[in-house]
């Protein structure tokens, strides 16, 4: 919510229109997109759940639509993206672990083909080769479902020999499944198994002990989404100025202190 009122409030200072068109989960994302510029439902787009390689991309890139992808690719061409810091921020956590004793960090991924997911792993291979320690492709978890997930890594955790002593979550919300788990099994979280989580959210406020997790201003964040496609439309490209590599933006977060690591 905070995201989208920051970004109409740009767009409206524009007079521009703010129009959400819900791709649910059991939709190709790609086919919906293209149904919605073939009908013309609106003059520019912003696309999300961004791929490694996103064929939205290119086809928005070739049909000249102005367009703002909001998160980083691997697909090549002139266009604008902005993405909070993944690889930053898993680096980051690893060195807090490191720094309070913890050497086995299981990783917990989501199983999309998101690029979020790959810039999460770079930043913890980073962190862990900083810090001189091995990479562990057994320690890099990969659940289905985003809450669910967290019991399912929880699960996977006990049966490692020797039991890893902290999780790192691209999902935060899978900290609530993980909690629950670890708790049953007789483990703290926080004392027996650090947890850090990617982003604060209101939804883990609840946590006991409070979830350690990173800052971000979701309402700044989506104010400058709407910088970036008031600027897109308002762009006349040249084309002996286009290039072949993407304008990305990545948004710095920052840490928010909880007692879960």
């Amino acid at each position: 919510m905070a995201l989208s009122e920051g970004l109409q409030g740009a767009l409206a200072s524009a007079g521009m229109d703010l129009i959400i068109l819900p791709c649910s989960s059991d939709q190709d994302q790609n086919e919906f997109l293209y149904r919605a510029v073939d009908r013309h439902l609106a003059d520019a787009f912003i696309i999300s759940n961004i791929q490694r390689y996103d064929a939205r991309v290119d086809y928005l890139l070739k049909a000249q639509v102005p367009f703002v992808a909001l998160g980083s690719s691997e697909t090549r061409g002139d266009y604008a993206a902005l993405d909070l810091d993944f690889g930053s921020v898993a680096a980051d956590a690893v060195r807090r672990f490191v720094k309070s004793g913890r050497t086995r960090i299981v990783l917990g991924l989501t199983s999309q083909e998101t690029n979020s997911n790959f810039k999460f792993l770079e930043g913890y291979r980073r962190g862990l080769n900083d810090a001189g320690l091995p990479y562990d492709d057994t320690l890099v978890l990969r659940p289905y479902d985003r809450i669910a997930g967290g019991h399912e890594i929880a699960s996977s955790l006990l049966d490692i020999d020797p039991r890893p002593d902290a999780v790192l979550l691209i999902q935060e919300t899978m900290a609530m499944g993980l909690y629950q788990k670890l708790q049953i099994s007789g483990l703290e979280p926080g004392r027996d198994v650090a947890v850090i989580g990617f982003r604060e959210n209101p939804v883990c406020r609840y946590l006991s002990p409070s979830l350690t997790s990173y800052r971000v201003d979701l309402r700044q964040y989506g104010h400058r989404l709407g910088e970036l496609m008031i600027g897109e439309l308002a762009a006349d490209r040249v084309s002996s100025n286009i290039t072949n590599v993407p304008r990305l933006e990545l948004w710095k977060m920052s840490p928010s202190e909880g007692r879960s690591g």
